[in-house]
């Protein structure tokens, strides 16, 4: 008799979960606006607490600094979805990062270190992957504002720095931004 009620419930539970799933997987079908890269902000940012903080005059470890890259775009078209993803019109190509100062032994002033820092993990607010590392343009935005983060894979030299990011877009148009100067110890 136990056995009996015990195969009735689970019956029961597997033709109730049966019918509540759907065979028609809900379909996103994304609409795209037309935009375009209007402002590029650079922030040195410090990771060594429980949080990572904005810190444009405070002394960071070398251990602990990242770079943000902020990406703003402006719409072309307004967009009439909650769901709104943004085409970039021209595509990003490429974003470089160079040293205003002696970096490493390896990278004196002016060097490309772009291969120095690597993607931070996305799960920082407003961040995405940066695929011009590996050949592919930026080509969509979900949002108005994507912050790209950069950490550092190497250790450079104490004291003060400087970065250039240079960001090339498919119409050959190159955006260049200037960091303030930050000090590493």
């Amino acid at each position: 008799m136990r056995i009996t009620h015990f195969s009735i419930i689970c019956l029961l539970v597997m033709l109730v979960c049966t019918a509540m799933t759907c065979d028609e997987g809900f379909e996103y079908e994304p609409v795209y606006y037309e935009a375009f890269l209007e402002k590029v902000s650079l922030f040195h940012l410090n990771n060594e607490g429980e949080k990572i903080i904005i810190s444009d005059t405070d002394p960071i470890k070398k251990e602990a600094y990242m770079l943000r890259i902020q990406l703003e775009i402006k719409e072309i078209e307004n967009p009439e979805s909650d769901y709104a993803t943004y085409k970039l019109n021209p595509e990003i190509s490429s974003i470089k990062i160079y040293t205003l100062n002696n970096f490493t032994a390896e990278h004196p002033a002016g060097s490309d270190i772009s291969k120095c820092f690597a993607d931070y993990p996305l799960s920082l607010k407003e961040a995405m992957d940066d695929p011009t590392s590996e050949g592919l343009n930026i080509q969509t935005f979900s949002g108005k504002l994507r912050n790209l983060y950069k950490a550092l894979r190497v250790v450079p030299f104490a004291g003060d720095h400087q970065f250039r990011v240079e960001i090339t877009q498919t119409n050959d148009e190159i955006i260049e931004i200037t960091s303030s100067t930050i000090t590493l110890q």
